[in-house]
């Protein structure tokens, strides 16, 4: 009776904790209200009563599965939502538990079945894993990097998504059992820990990295709605243009010859409507069609304007035929994000360069469209490693943009890829078939 109030009263404090960390991941409002208590109270109890007789359910998915019922009777998330955060507050339990493990059973030699078995012993790691995850939710750098992966992170295949949540959590509570049981030396120890240290790292990783993409496709399909509005503007703004130099030609043709003045200063404007770089590159994109591609371009150009980078643009005339563009349109999603990715990184790296060039080349080859992106650089570049996570020619916070479009490519069979350095360049390009 004594072993059972024990491990209600752990169950209890462990309950508050992890609702203490899902409220931090997911930053809602931390309270303990009369709700709450006896939530907490009636799944506790039937935590224990389950764990006391049925013996044949490992422990650790008694305690996912009360804590996610928990979790969504409190704030009415969705399933993969609630599984996604109590496994990463579970990987922060996990890591506790492995250095309170390594530092009172392997250091200081105390017997593990005390922390295993005796009630204070269960009292004493219970209230450590508790109030070191507080400690930890707490740290900002962690608190943030857990709530961009549950912000971000894309479930839309789930079945993956919860094949690999289970994956994990099976092997981080096997690994985490192992610290418990089977203890032959040191070196078994140390290996088993290594290992659990890593799928722990390697999940939070993964589910980080995905997190990222997903927050970049979401960016770029946020400014291709923006794009839209900017591109019937900057075609409104064109066609004014157009005849504002219309009527200067004509005044001019009326002037008097002898009136060398007006006629000066009517050249003075049109040569200064000649240079504005926005109405040039709408002219240069002129045969890319209407539908935000166009708009969405032109938008990233003034941004490489804005950095002064001068950019160069041609397109083929071949492409004047729209239906040329018909695959484009289709796969217009995912081609914005990629060309987003491109124009991103070229604007980044050449911004760093010494000479700041950027080339935006759209050809036709045969039944394919072709965009090739030219940029400067700085540094060395290492051709291998584009488009693996994280690495970037612009530094340690970047890198997820090539790895998006390496993602976006091996579920688009229209799209193809490719990259190589010409000199002082680097080419990067999409091939649309």
């Amino acid at each position: 009776m004594i072993y059972d109030v024990c491990w209600f009263l752990v169950t209890v404090m462990t309950l508050f904790v992890l609702d203490y960390a899902f409220c931090k991941i997911n930053q809602q409002y931390y309270d303990i209200n009369k709700k709450k208590l006896i939530l907490v109270s009636l799944i506790s109890i039937g935590w224990v009563i389950t764990d006391k007789y049925l013996k044949s359910i490992p422990r650790p998915i008694i305690s996912a599965s009360f804590s996610i019922f928990m979790f969504y009777l409190l704030y009415k998330k969705t399933f993969s939502k609630n599984l996604l955060t109590y496994l990463v507050i579970f990987i922060v339990m996990m890591i506790v538990e492995t250095i309170f493990i390594a530092i009172f059973v392997y250091l200081f030699g105390i017997n593990v079945n005390f922390f295993e078995y005796d009630l204070l012993g269960i009292f004493i790691v219970n209230t450590f894993i508790a109030l070191s995850t507080i400690y930890f939710m707490n740290i900002m750098a962690i608190r943030k990097l857990f709530i961009k992966i549950i912000t971000w992170y894309d479930e839309k295949r789930f079945l993956k998504f919860i094949s690999i949540i289970l994956i994990a959590y099976g092997l981080i509570a096997y690994f985490t059992y192992l610290n418990y049981s089977s203890i032959n030396s040191i070196l078994y120890v140390v290996g088993v820990n290594i290992i659990l240290i890593l799928i722990m790292v390697f999940v939070i990783g993964f589910f980080n990295e995905h997190a990222e993409n997903h927050k970049l496709l979401i960016e770029y399909d946020r400014q291709m709605i923006y794009v839209k509005t900017y591109e019937q503007l900057a075609n409104d703004k064109q066609k004014e243009q157009h005849e504002y130099r219309n009527q200067l030609s004509l005044i001019r043709s009326m002037a008097e010859s002898h009136d060398k003045k007006i006629i000066s200063y009517i050249d003075e404007l049109l040569e200064i409507d000649s240079q504005n770089q926005s109405h040039q590159y709408f002219e240069q994109l002129t045969h890319i069609p209407r539908g935000g591609l166009k708009g969405f371009i032109l938008f990233k150009i003034n941004e490489m304007i804005d950095l002064d980078i001068e950019v160069l643009v041609n397109v083929d005339e071949a492409l004047k035929d729209e239906t040329c563009w018909e695959v484009c349109d289709k796969e217009l999603k995912d081609v914005s994000r990629a060309i987003g990715v491109y124009l991103d990184n070229a604007k980044e790296a050449a911004s760093l360069a010494q000479q700041k060039f950027v080339i935006i080349d759209v050809s036709k080859e045969e039944e394919k469209i072709i965009f090739t992106f030219s940029n400067t650089f700085k540094g060395e570049l290492d051709v291998l490693k584009f488009g693996i996570e994280g690495y970037s020619t612009k530094g340690s916070t970047h890198g997820h943009g090539l790895a998006l479009i390496k993602e976006i490519i091996e579920h688009n069979k229209h799209l193809e890829s490719f990259k190589y350095i010409n000199g002082i360049y680097y080419v990067q390009g999409l091939i649309i078939k």
